[in-house]
């Protein structure tokens, strides 16, 4: 039985949602979308889920910092200090406007909302 957070559609349901919320946000403030910056990887050397997103990364065609939280322990302690996770792999948006955003785990959906990318998910 596939719990309902697992679910390919809600996955695509929510990102959907996500990025719709954004926007009323930004028009209520008067303010253009945030331009993102930078995007970091945090992974280690033996996490299998981690390699899928990077070579998904990759793969998008997408630059991006990977930081080994198992190699780093300054990114390490950041990284639990700005989440409260220490779990891989966690990937951070760092916008123009100093803010940063996460998603945690490897979330195909939620990572190609938040690149805007145009091309289907692949599952």
């Amino acid at each position: 039985m596939q719990l309902l957070a697992q679910s390919p559609d809600f996955a695509k349901i929510a990102a959907q949602a996500s990025a719709q919320l954004r926007e009323l946000v930004h028009a209520a403030a008067g303010v253009g979308e945030p331009k993102l910056e930078k995007v970091k990887l945090y992974s280690t050397k033996s996490c299998p889920y981690c390699r899928m997103e990077k070579s998904w990364l990759e793969g998008q065609k997408i630059e991006f910092e990977e930081v080994y939280v198992d190699l780093d322990q300054a990114e390490a302690e950041r990284l639990v200090r700005n989440t409260g996770q220490l779990g891989v792999p966690v990937t951070e948006f760092v916008y123009n406007e100093g803010e940063a955003e996460y998603v945690v785990g490897f979330d195909r959906a939620r990572l190609q909302d938040l690149l805007k990318l145009e091309t289907p998910v692949a599952v």
